[in-house]
């Protein structure tokens, strides 16, 4: 079957020239070729000579508008072999907020994340994660150690919460599957009761219950993507740890990111999203859900840079 977003976009990746940015920039160009969408490299240059403070939290790499243009010139010569349409913008900056500015309706972004500490995480933030809060198009997120040829048959995995609000997660779970050719794993965690509560005994039948569910609810999207094989699973943990163990051999994870709530420094401390973009081993894509809505659709692109990241 054909992919169902195949040419209504771009895949847009931030590049920054470092070698530690390659894995994101080389997910992308697979990702281009994929779904067969031009790539549009974006790469963000300063507006002084000078680097940014340390304490500032901001450790992507600037250089020069003169650089910047050379590095991506450079890319675009090298990658033009691999995908049919390559493109460049270079615009000058705060990296998040001008990255995110060059995003059209229909577009995927892709940005790299690279390993930090706890504290770091928590206290400083970063580029990656503060694209994936305010991005208004699907955001990829890759660890700055992936390899991507040796994770092609991993599975992906989607993570849904059983309303309405799947719906974009589960269209783009199923068109990443379908263009990779791999099985989607449908994850729907519910948080086991207490020991107390009831026999264990019962808990494994409501499992296979709201396995059973999933797979009926899912009907629409087998339907329109018979060539994926669909794997549901209704895990009794907290979703943030059923979708890090699904994710172990996965290739990418799928989220939803449901906007109408705004966190102080874009975190929420109980959130699921927070929680898998920053221990996942593989790459983590996050779907904005616009509040009221089951679809994100064009109207609903707009990027305010006065939003707080949205988790």
């Amino acid at each position: 079957m054909e992919d169902a977003q195949a040419g209504t976009g771009r895949v847009v990746v931030g590049v920054d020239g470092s070698v530690r940015n390659l894995a994101a920039l080389e997910w992308a160009v697979a990702e281009a070729v994929r779904r067969a969408r031009p790539l549009h490299l974006v790469s963000v240059a300063c507006k002084a000579s000078t680097p940014p403070a340390p304490w500032t939290g901001d450790s992507t790499i600037q250089y020069s508008l003169a650089e910047t243009e050379q590095m991506v010139d450079r890319l675009r010569r090298r990658f033009g072999a691999e995908v049919a349409e390559v493109t460049a913008e270079v615009p000058v900056g705060t990296p998040s907020k001008q990255l995110l500015k060059t995003l059209r309706a229909g577009d995927e972004l892709v940005v790299g994340r690279r390993g930090v500490s706890p504290a770091e995480r928590v206290i400083l933030g970063s580029t990656s994660i503060e694209a994936a809060g305010r991005s208004p198009v699907p955001t990829v997120i890759v660890p700055d150690d992936w390899e991507q040829p040796q994770h092609v048959s991993g599975v992906v995995v989607a993570g849904v919460d059983g309303t309405e609000r799947d719906e974009p997660v589960l269209d783009f779970g199923f068109a990443g599957a379908s263009a990779a050719g791999t099985t989607l794993v449908v994850v729907h965690a519910w948080e086991e009761p207490p020991p107390n509560a009831w026999e264990g005994s019962h808990v494994q039948v409501w499992t296979k219950e709201a396995e059973a569910a999933l797979v009926e609810r899912l009907e629409p999207w087998t339907r329109r993507f018979p060539e994926v094989r669909l794997v549901c699973r209704a895990p009794a943990v907290a979703p943030g740890r059923a979708l890090l163990d699904a994710s172990v051999d996965a290739q990418m994870v799928v989220l939803g990111r449901f906007a109408g709530v705004h966190h102080l420094v874009g975190f929420s401390g109980f959130s699921t999203c927070r929680r898998v973009l920053h221990h996942a081993r593989c790459p983590v894509s996050v779907v904005p859900v616009p509040a009221g809505a089951s679809a994100v659709t064009p109207g609903d692109l707009a990027f305010d840079e006065t939003d707080q990241p949205e988790f």
